[in-house]
Formats: structure tokens, sequence, C-alpha cells
């Protein structure tokens, strides 16, 4: 394999990939369920906005912030809103909601569809606690009253 072809197989995989990024980018923007939601544009096409949120350490204050520039509903990553709405939050966690939970939240709302009785978790926790908490040496601190 010689040079020539070598750096072409390099920019076929580089103009491919370049397709691939922009084809997510232009379906998260336009296409996408949330894509009406405004927000900060790497905000609304990837995690970049919030992990630089994350990262500078500015996460509650940028989320105020936005929510003053853009409203009461916004989109904080390409797959997550962010809202201050009392209605919305009726909606989302009210009884007889019309929006679908993720698996990951039905995993901690309802037990029961993986099998998990509470009896069987409590009956593991208190195996668990009275193993660990028997070898436990407890200290009592008492802070003496100050007198006037």
């Amino acid at each position: 394999m010689n040079m020539a072809t070598m750096l072409l197989y390099v920019l076929l995989f580089a103009l491919v990939n370049a397709l691939a990024v922009a084809a997510v980018l232009v379906y998260r923007l336009f296409f996408h369920p949330l894509a009406k939601i405004p927000g900060p544009f790497f905000a609304r096409c990837s995690t970049l906005w919030q992990n630089w949120c994350y990262w500078r350490g500015t996460w509650h204050d940028d989320i105020l912030r936005v929510h003053e520039k853009y409203g009461p509903v916004v989109r904080i990553s390409h797959a997550e809103v962010s809202f201050v709405d009392a209605e919305a939050l009726k909606r989302v966690y009210g009884h007889n909601n019309p929006c679908k939970k993720v698996h990951r939240y039905l995993r901690f709302a309802d037990s029961r569809r993986h099998g998990i009785t509470h009896g069987k978790r409590k009956s593991a926790m208190v195996r668990f606690l009275s193993k660990t908490l028997r070898d436990i040496p407890f200290f009592v601190v008492v802070q003496p009253k100050h007198t006037q």
C-alpha cells in the first residue's frame, strides 16, 4: 500500500465521520422531538454545554440564566428538558399524566416489574445491617451544657 492510497483512506474515513456528525447535528437541531424547545445552541446539539457548566461549577447559575433568557421550558441537552412551570410539573409528575417515564426511572418507582418485592428487599437489608451494625463499636459523644 503506497502513501497516496493510505492518504485517500484517511481522507475517506474523515469525510464519512464528518457526514455522520453533520447528520446527527441536523437531526438534533431540526427533526428531534425536542427540536422546538428553545435553549443554547450547544445544549440543543450535544451534552457539551451541560458538561462545560458542570466543569466550571456554575451549573445552577447557568440554568437560572438560561431560564431567564428562554422562558420556563428550556432544552439543556440534546435529550433533556428543564422546566420551572407549575403546570408542566403537574403534567410530568402528577397522577394520570400522559408522559412516559424512562426505564431507569421506573426501576425505582416500581420494583415489582423486576421481580423484587418489598419483603425480599427488606429481608436483605435487615440481614446486611444486623451483621454490619453488630461489629461497629458505638460511641456516645455528649456535649456539656453551658451554664450562664
